[in-house]
């Protein structure tokens, strides 16, 4: 395309037809309601933003979503990226509906969302942060939902902020239906871009295409389209010996060839002079070329933007440049006649960043360090910190940008951008030369760290500040926290015991480490010397769940209760959501150990789903699943985790190794093998809380199996780990210990395991303990009238632990009883569906010489729903909906949550194509269902 003497770009793409096929097929996936995701890697200037381009065109005459966002060059700012997307689609189209929860999120990232409801931003930083990341899946969805497909055009990845690029690893990971996701970077320029890129591609969730330079041929079809003539073969070859087949070069270079008169246009033909003309032989001499053709004050006026990057605000751009407003609008007026500049959608900008960057690197390297500091000094006061620090930075003055830049770390936590604060805290570090900037510059890291949750780099980074410059209460406090969080309480103490201050988060902290040790009279004291103090709200909460759980597990269960009670109320009076969700949580755990329904459980999981506080969710919903699982419902668990799981995944959440040895477990019941399920866990968190919880469950899986040998092995590693973590959550090992034993013929060896689990301080905390003491105590006295009494106390739901003991009873005790219990065994196992168990009951009945039962069979998915991919729960789901039942209801009948059943309902939508409840309705009622 010619314009003037010259030219400046093609108005179509050439050489790229693999990769415009691909984002063709990307587009026909997204129309179809598929997901996909396409990343474009390639050098600067080959060619990847007009792929993007045309790809943009494409979409809108098909009728497609648009939202496309670019890289801010200078300093982006957290989520910028996604933001400028994100505005570029809702400033055509009404705001989808969110739910106020997921409305904070997105404020996040949008500030001017607005929310129906004034609710307070109490979650962390990195409940916010996750809940953005999750409102952005969600209005995206809802954008792509009822359209024709929606395409998310992303440029310059490699100048994006982290928390951008993280934002768009989720939404990619989320596989939205209807969304094509399209990005492009250049290759080695971010550690963090080039990581997405791997990551993506290493899970499959994109297709990477990488762009090379054109060759000869496609080459000069570019050269053709430049000039609108058949281009002359000296011509083609002179420019692919400049451009090794870039195609922005191509375009600076044909431009160059016809300003030059080299090549001249004669009535539709083109014809080569040649000549002793000298082009540039690079993009640096080229941009000095053009740059000489304008007067000092605009060269001046190019190279400030170039140093700045955004002319924002309007004064920097003179200022930085030394020139008056005059000479400012004359260089940009001049820079796009001279091709350095161009305009779109009302902005000004460089043609291409490898133009700007060439322009500060053909300057006098001492102009540019004063425009850095000019910059720097007309951006004193502005919210910009983090910038004036990069300005300073490369004017040379590093400690004071390292302690800008720390500042500017602090201030991005207090807004949840943890991974931009995490970025900013790093350079702080690095430039810091100082001991005080130094120190300040740590403290930022760690703190930051500490906010994502990564608690072993912040407690060495802490740790290396420590040697370094010396202690400070923060610091101690901090160290101690994380070596908490990090599993290490006798590190925790060491750091504690370095001074004795006596403030209220040191007695909380000692309060914390005493419960990990089992010592609740300890622990108790510290919440109540911070109780009867002016606390704050939150110190004065966390107090509150101290002094709960040292009563919880001194016995005092109505204290403890009583206390995770006035938390509660406290919390929601103050608004502090994750404490109320917390002692919610607290208190259904309390009901489940002590053997109820985990009806508060699922009250803690409905809560945290208004409130998105979706790190206590998956708590919530881990703990409600080992309750189903434990009470006799391993399939209403894995309703459960199936939604928990993936969440979890996308968001890498510390409690996905939890949430998969529960899945682990309910799927023990059925499958014969679940050693891989333990091994993605182990792979995840290998902490020894989850440890321990794995053993526990393999142990219980050996137990159930018979492979008593292998049962006893796992269950003394238990007592080992549970010795050094007796504050921990309840287990039963040395209970089941004492039953392994009298199975191999050892009654020496269990009368002495059974005793020590006899004089566990915290024996009545968890329900079925009490139960397998004095039942195994039946068992080794030989009382089969005893045994039966001690089960029948059972104070809740313990079908699993019942069919151990009277399995383990029928083969130690036999006698009248055998085939009683043996029965017993085999029909909790049938009720339950435990397939995986109940062949061997069956068998043992059947030796002990009694009369086997037919197999139950479950219930059969009427063929019609089976054909359409329905499962047998969504199947019971549809039947209850046809006897005019609400999702509550369905949800109190099948012990279900509400919101599985509604991800059920949403399941059956799409399976049956319909498009309401009542339509769903109208099926069921047409389909016999069998009793």
């Amino acid at each position: 395309m010619r314009s003037g003497r010259g030219v400046r770009s093609a108005t179509v793409t050439v050489g790229r037809e693999a990769e415009s096929d691909m984002l063709a097929r990307a587009l026909d996936g997204a129309r179809a309601g598929g997901p996909g995701c396409t990343l474009l890697v390639g050098e600067g200037g080959v060619g990847k933003s007009r792929l993007l381009q045309e790809t943009a065109a494409a979409a809108r005459q098909a009728g497609m979503g648009v939202a496309a966002g670019r890289a801010a060059i200078s300093a982006p700012a957290p989520f910028s990226l996604v933001a400028e997307a994100l505005r570029s689609w809702l400033r055509g189209h009404p705001r989808p509906p969110m739910r106020s929860a997921f409305d904070r999120g997105l404020r996040m990232i949008l500030p001017e969302w607005e929310s129906p409801t004034d609710d307070r931003d109490d979650l962390d930083s990195g409940q916010v942060r996750l809940l953005a990341m999750e409102a952005t899946v969600r209005l995206l969805r809802d954008v792509a939902g009822p359209s024709l497909g929606t395409v998310l055009l992303l440029d310059d990845l490699h100048a994006a902020d982290p928390d951008s690029l993280e934002t768009i690893r989720y939404v990619a990971t989320a596989r939205i239906g209807g969304l094509a996701v399209v990005a492009a970077l250049r290759p080695a320029e971010s550690a963090l871009a080039d990581e997405l890129v791997r990551a993506l591609r290493g899970d499959d969730v994109a297709t990477v295409a990488e762009l090379e330079p054109l060759g000869r041929r496609a080459t000069g079809d570019l050269v053709r389209l430049l000039l609108d003539a058949a281009p002359p073969e000296e011509l083609v070859d002179d420019v692919l010996a400049r451009t090794d087949g870039v195609p922005l070069l191509v375009e600076e270079v044909v431009d160059a060839h016809l300003r030059g008169g080299s090549v001249v246009l004669d009535a539709g033909h083109a014809r080569w002079r040649g000549g002793p003309l000298a082009l540039p032989h690079s993009v640096r001499s080229m941009v000095a070329a053009r740059l000489e053709q304008l007067p000092r004050p605009e060269q001046d006026v190019l190279l400030a933007l170039a140093v700045i990057g955004v002319p924002e605000p309007s004064r920097l751009l003179p200022a930085v440049a030394g020139r008056g407003e005059r000479d400012v609008a004359e260089a940009l007026r001049h820079g796009v006649d001279v091709g350095l500049l161009a305009t779109s959608a009302g902005m000004i900008g460089f043609r291409h960043d490898i133009i700007r960057e060439a322009i500060v690197d053909t300057a006098i390297p001492q102009i540019v360090t004063a425009m850095h500091r000019r910059a720097a000094t007309a951006l004193d006061g502005e919210p910009a910190v983090a910038r004036r620090a990069a300005h300073l930075a490369a004017a040379g003055d590093e400690d004071t940008a390292a302690r800008l830049f720390a500042g500017a770390a602090a201030d991005e936590l207090s807004a949840h951008a943890l991974l931009g604060a995490e970025n900013l805290a790093r350079r702080a570090v690095d430039l810091a030369s100082a001991t005080a900037t130094r120190a300040e510059a740590a403290d930022s890291l760690a703190a930051v760290l500490t906010a994502q949750g990564r608690w072993a780099e912040a407690l060495e980074t802490d740790e290396a500040t420590v040697a370094e410059i010396g202690d400070s209460v923060d610091r101690r406090q901090r160290m101690a926290s994380a070596a908490l969080e990090a599993g290490y309480p006798e590190r925790a103490s060491a750091c504690l015991a370095r001074g004795d201050d006596g403030l209220p988060l040191s007695r909380l902290l000692a309060g914390r480490i005493a419960l990990v040790r089992g010592d609740a009279a300890s622990a108790l004291a510290e919440a109540e010397a911070v109780l009867v103090q002016q606390a704050g709200v939150d110190t004065r909460l966390a107090a509150l769940d101290i002094r709960a759980r040292a009563l919880d597990y001194l016995d005092e269960r109505a204290a403890a209760r009583e206390a995770w009670s006035a938390q509660v109320e406290e919390a929601a009076a103050t608004g502090r959501t994750q404490s109320r969700l917390r002692a919610l949580f607290q208190l259904g755990k309390q009901e489940f150990f002590a053997g109820g329904r985990p009806t508060r459980l699922r009250q803690a999981v409905e809560v945290a789903v208004a409130a998105g506080a979706l790190i206590e969710l998956s708590w919530a919903e881990e703990t409600l699943a080992i309750a189903l699982t434990l009470q006799g419902d391993p399939a209403a668990a894995l309703d459960i985790l199936e939604v928990a799981i993936p969440r979890a995944r996308e968001l890498r959440l510390d409690q996905l190794g939890f949430l998969l040895v529960a899945q682990a477990g309910a799927l023990s019941f059925t499958q014969p093998d679940v050693e891989a399920v333990f091994a993605a866990a182990e792979a995840v968190a290998p902490a020894p809380d989850l440890l321990i919880f794995t053993t526990g469950i393999r142990a219980d899986i050996a137990l159930q199996h018979g492979r008593y040998d292998e049962a006893i092995a796992l269950l003394r590693r238990i007592d080992e780990m549970a010795a050094a973590m007796p504050g921990g959550a309840p287990m039963d090992g040395s209970c089941y210990l004492a039953w392994a034993l009298a199975a191999v013929g050892q009654p020496s060896e269990a009368r002495a395991a059974l005793r020590r689990a006899e004089t566990l301080p915290d024996l009545a905390r968890w329900y079925p303990r009490p139960v397998l003491t004095a039942a195994g105590r039946a068992l080794l006295d030989g009382d089969a009238a005893a045994l039966d009494a001690a089960i029948a106390t059972a104070p809740g739901p313990m079908p699993f632990a019942i069919a151990t003991m009277r399995i383990i009873s029928a083969l130690v005790l036999g006698g009248e009883a055998q085939v009683r219990w043996l029965r017993e065994a085999v029909d909790i196992y049938e009720a339950s569906g435990a397939t995986a168990y109940r062949e061997r009951a069956r068998r043992l009945l059947r030796d002990a010489g009694g009369p086997v039962p037919r197999r139950r069979h479950a219930a059969a998915v009427p063929a019609e729903l089976a054909s359409r991919g329905v499962t047998a729960r969504e199947a019971e789901v549809l039947r209850l909906l046809g006897e005019g039942l609400s999702n509550t209801d369905i949800a109190a009948k099948l012990y279900l949550s509400v919101r599985t059943v509604e991800t059920h309902v949403s399941s059956l939508l799409a399976k049956l194509q319909a498009r309401s409840r009542g339509q769903l309705t109208a099926i069921s009622t047409a389909i016999a269902f069998g009793p």
